[in-house]
């Protein structure tokens, strides 16, 4: 992939990722902050509006309040900026592996941007799950984070799986070599005195 190309397909999927977690959280705020949780689809889907001043899932929120800025804010953002870094500048990476990059940049982004605009505290309002088995309340940051690291692990496995059932090149094969032939006496090939 051409590096302008590259710029633009991870600007793509980081402003779209942050953006839909933007808007998603605005409007979550504004409905359901001084509501009761909603339900749908047999209480599968549960929207229920909280302020989390931990990481995902909520770890990291009884850290003391002197330290939680610099191990949830500016030691993350540190982290952003290093693998935005490595992603627009190594050239070993195939498209998944740029797309997986880019939604853990944007999913980190828009939770970033709640901890230094909303006091240190990331707005969450998904809860998934079947009677007693739900998951924590997470929002779309988390879910472009996961999908990310999810698809990520999947490109690896699949490009070993892939290099894996290549034929072996000449260079490769560790089968016996062809051993070298002397031209005998009579052979059209053969030089007297050799």
């Amino acid at each position: 992939m051409k590096h302008s190309s590259r710029i633009l397909f991870v600007c793509l999927i980081v402003l779209s990722s942050v953006g839909c977690d933007q808007v998603t959280k605005g409007i979550a705020e504004k409905v359901l902050r001084q509501s009761p949780p909603i339900s749908l689809l047999g209480d599968v889907i549960r929207f229920h509006y909280v302020e989390n001043a931990g990481a995902m899932l909520g770890l990291g929120s009884s850290l003391p309040d002197h330290i939680r800025p610099w191990m949830l804010t500016i030691l993350p953002g540190a982290m952003l900026v290093i693998l935005l870094l490595f992603l627009l500048f190594n050239r070993n990476l195939d498209r998944w592996q740029i797309a997986s990059f880019s939604l853990i940049i944007g999913g980190g982004c828009g939770n970033l941007l709640d901890r230094v605009f909303n006091n240190g505290l990331v707005v969450d309002f998904l809860n998934v799950g079947i009677g007693y088995f739900r998951s924590g309340i997470f929002n779309l940051a988390d879910v472009a984070i996961t999908t990310g690291a999810v698809l990520l692990i999947l490109s690896r496995r699949w490009r070993g799986h892939h290099a894996a059932a290549l034929p072996a090149t000449p260079s490769q094969e560790t089968g016996p070599q062809e051993e070298a032939v002397t031209p005998r006496a009579g052979h059209p090939n053969h030089t007297p005195g050799a």
